[in-house]
């Protein structure tokens, strides 16, 4: 109960933030994007692990892929030692008619200047005719799902928890997610496309387009400074390196997913700072930075109670957390 309470007052302050991203987003109606599987995400886990990348591409992808000009590929050779962006659109999707063009510009660029990169379309397109037409006319030498595998197309979309397109997801050269949803990164790149690979960034501000639902699920670390102009930078680059190492730690005992996230509140007043300071009962913003560790999932969190907010209570905000050490004030 106390979840579903905790999730409610996070996604009541992101009221505006998800009108916008509605507006460029086609959402899932009472007739899904794509058919329901009768397989799940357990199909293929989010990490190729140990497996051999020919054996985990095609469990992800099957045997074959398709190009523009309906030639077939073999999937695992296709894919072999490239970045691997995956698709979701279909040509009735208007938002998708916006974003195709600005990633087709990028790959082009990107595969010009000697970039192993691929991208794997994976059509929500309602008959096999206007797959193939919105294939041929307006992406580039992209391969793809084939059509007739629908229960692979549902799939994918329920492994990459797709309720809406366009989505757009990245992977790395084992195939392993670095973004599942890249889809906003990419389509604010420059013109060199210089953010490639389009990695989600390490700290983010609870009210931008980065922060996720994921905060839902992930604990996530949260520094308030809405008042605390000229100690921003200071506040930014201390969090940014405790984020940093704490995903090489991650990295290093082998977790793919980041298992603690970082973020900061900036806006003063209402959005999703204001909710946290009334969930966390931290009071008025002042020109004393604050910070609060949130583990919603589990339905409590914990606050920084004393001393200066710097790089070293940061981490050893975390560094307790993640051992144990601290007991959770439970959301009421």
């Amino acid at each position: 109960a106390a979840r579903r309470r905790t999730h409610a007052t996070i996604f009541k302050a992101r009221a505006s933030l998800a009108a916008a991203l509605a507006r460029a987003t086609v959402r899932a109606s009472s007739s899904p994007v794509f058919p329901a599987p009768r397989f799940g995400s357990s199909a293929f886990p989010l990490s190729s692990g140990t497996r051999p990348m020919a054996s985990w591409a095609n469990a992800m992808f099957g045997d074959v892929l398709v190009g523009r000009d309906g030639t077939e590929h073999d999937t695992s050779t296709a894919l072999a030692g490239k970045t691997v962006g995956i698709y979701f659109s279909a040509h009735w999707c208007g938002p998708c008619r916006q974003f195709t063009p600005k990633l087709k510009a990028a790959y082009e660029s990107l595969r010009a200047r000697g970039i192993d990169f691929e991208v794997i379309f994976v059509s929500s397109d309602r008959s096999e005719e206007e797959f193939t037409n919105y294939q041929s006319d307006q992406m580039p030498d992209w391969l793809a799902v084939p059509f007739s595998d629908a229960e692979r197309r549902a799939a994918l979309a329920e492994h990459f928890k797709v309720t809406g397109i366009p989505r757009f997801a990245m992977l790395d050269g084992d195939l392993n997610v670095v973004n599942p949803d890249a889809r906003a990164i990419a389509a604010r790149d420059d013109e060199k496309f210089s953010a490639f690979p389009w990695l989600p960034p390490l700290v983010v501000d609870v009210d931008s387009e980065e922060m996720d639902a994921g905060i839902n699920d992930t604990p996530t670390l949260v520094v308030l400074m809405e008042e605390c102009g000229e100690k921003w930078d200071f506040l930014n680059e201390a969090l940014n390196k405790v984020a940093r190492r704490r995903r090489e730690k991650e990295k290093d005992a082998g977790l793919l997913r980041r298992q603690t996230l970082f973020a900061t509140v900036t806006e003063t007043g209402g959005g999703v700072g204001g909710q946290l300071r009334r969930l966390a009962k931290l009071g008025r913003a002042s020109k004393t930075p604050q910070m609060v560790l949130l583990d919603l999932a589990n339905g409590g969190y914990v606050t920084h109670a004393s001393g200066e907010v710097d790089e070293n209570a940061m981490e050893r905000l975390v560094d307790d957390f993640v051992a144990g050490k601290i007991e959770l004030t439970e959301v009421k």
